[in-house]
């Protein structure tokens, strides 16, 4: 796949970037958090955390796969950076939302308390501050989750609680490997399981959104 569009982050992405119309002509040159920084902060500094953590910590220890990598020297450090910036971009260039239509990405959500599965697209408003998904049957209710509700990212295969789902022995390796697990804040939401349409975009979805948390938490404070 082409992601043809780049609107860049730190000083270049706002919160308000990416509209139908493209780049606005006039960005912000407020400071914004630098995405390698924060992806680091996420998952370097943190370090394994207990599973009794009461801290409102992480629950689980950082997976390897989206641990960023130390020990790199200057040059690494700034292409790791422009990687992440880059991928992040791309990627809120596909899932902003536009002129209140259906826009972003196609994925097949996992119910696993009712075991059931459907196609949903979800988009980001143009804030940032809003996750949405909306079912491609119109019986099927539109679900807005605030972006500071997320607690972590994860691939399903990383996440401990989807071991134990239906869907864990239900999936064929193909499709488990497509499979993100979203923490939320509020344990009695539960966690919220969907498949991407490949491994690769199930990989971007976790590395990009986990910047976008860290992002809205330091918009917050």
């Amino acid at each position: 796949f082409a992601f043809p569009y780049v609107c860049g982050m730190g000083e270049v992405l706002t919160k308000d970037c990416c509209h139908s119309s493209g780049i606005q002509d006039e960005v912000s040159q407020t400071p914004r958090p630098d995405p390698g920084a924060l992806y680091q902060q996420a998952r370097v500094s943190i370090g394994p955390v207990p599973a009794d953590a009461s801290d409102g910590g992480p629950m689980h220890d950082p997976p390897t796969s989206r641990t960023a990598k130390v020990n790199m020297d200057p040059d690494e450090q700034e292409k790791e950076k422009l990687r992440l910036r880059t991928l992040t971009t791309d990627f809120v260039r596909d899932v902003i939302a536009q002129n209140g239509g259906r826009h972003g990405c196609l994925i097949t959500v996992l119910d696993a308390l009712r075991g059931e599965q459907y196609e949903a697209m979800y988009s980001l408003d143009s804030t940032l501050r809003s996750f949405v998904i909306e079912p491609i049957e119109q019986h099927r209710a539109t679900r807005v989750i605030p972006v500071p509700d997320f607690h972590d990212v994860w691939l399903g295969r990383e996440f401990r609680d989807f071991e134990g789902t239906y869907w864990a022995s239900k999936l064929t390796d193909d499709q488990l490997d497509r499979v993100v697990a979203v923490e939320l804040s509020d344990a009695n939401a539960g966690p919220l399981y969907f498949m991407e349409s490949t491994a690769v975009l199930a990989d971007r979805f976790v590395q990009a959104m986990t910047i976008l948390v860290l992002y809205n938490a330091q918009e917050c404070k």
